[in-house]
């Protein structure tokens, strides 16, 4: 007797929870290698991890928690004592605003593909753009 697959979750669903295991897997990777940078009082050094900082932010698009990393090290990078460095704290806003628009990206696309908002005016427009909707 031969019995039908019922496919229980549908490509979308397969893609955005390979998408959110590949944010975990980055999120863990993250904190196996993050050092406690605010330690590095060379200027150089700062300078080039104010660099992968930026790095990160700007690939934050893809993948929040690229993003997150950003923020993470701009933070560690700025002194617990003294006045504040001008480069660091705009890296700072830069990380933050780049996390709030990673954050922001993925809410819309999660939205979008969920059945009774995906009919909301704005929504289905951005649900027509996708690639895989």
């Amino acid at each position: 007797m031969a019995t039908e697959g019922i496919t229980v979750l549908n490509t979308e669903t397969f893609l955005f929870l390979y998408y959110l295991g590949l944010g975990f897997m980055l999120f863990l990777g993250w904190m196996c290698l993050a050092e406690p940078f605010e330690r590095a009082a060379d200027p150089e050094r700062r300078r080039s991890l104010r660099r992968v900082a930026v790095g990160l932010a700007v690939a934050g698009v893809l993948h929040p928690v690229l993003a997150l990393a950003a923020r993470d090290l701009s933070r560690q990078l700025q002194p617990f004592e003294g006045p504040a460095d001008p480069e660091i704290a705009g890296t700072v806003r830069l990380t933050n605003r780049a996390l709030a628009a990673a954050l922001t990206l993925l809410t819309v696309v999660f939205l979008s593909q969920l059945t009774p908002l995906a009919e909301a005016p704005g929504l289905r427009q951005i649900g027509e753009v996708l690639p895989y909707g």
